[in-house]
């Protein structure tokens, strides 16, 4: 019976070991700026998910009225489907272009706006503890 317990408690304390090994060295800082530096104007959303990874939220453009002007906002954010965003695309439902965010840590965090098409127009920086502190 000891013999088991200490078998289990060894193989527990195996595991732990892994587990701290491979967060230690995980760094989403890091990841975040590789997956920024690899997305390009003009890449289609799949090749931005191929690139990076799936979103975990995104919104569909969506045209305000603002005292007589019209203007193009982001809309709601919403979880990500992917076969909800393509069938929008495919149908011509997003008139406006759609935006996936990306919040990596509290240093990088940023935003990727897509035409009517499903290209990439542009890729911006959120906002972010770090930056509105300033350090």
């Amino acid at each position: 019976m000891k013999m088991v317990f200490a078998l289990i408690l060894l193989v527990m304390i195996a595991l732990g070991v892994v587990y701290f090994a491979n967060t230690a060295s995980f760094d989403p800082t890091a990841t975040g700026q590789a997956a920024k530096d690899a997305i390009r104007t003009g890449m289609s959303w799949q090749e931005v998910i191929a690139a990076t990874q799936a979103p975990s939220k995104f919104s569909v453009n969506i045209l305000y009225n603002d005292g007589g002007i019209e203007v193009v906002n982001q809309g709601q954010l919403q979880k990500f489907d992917e076969q909800q965003l393509s069938q929008g695309l495919e149908s011509g439902a997003i008139e406006l272009g759609f935006v996936f965010e990306y919040r990596y840590s509290e240093k990088v965090s940023f935003a990727v706006d897509f035409d009517e098409q499903g290209n990439v127009a542009e890729v911006r920086d959120l906002m972010t503890m770090t930056k509105l502190l300033g350090d």
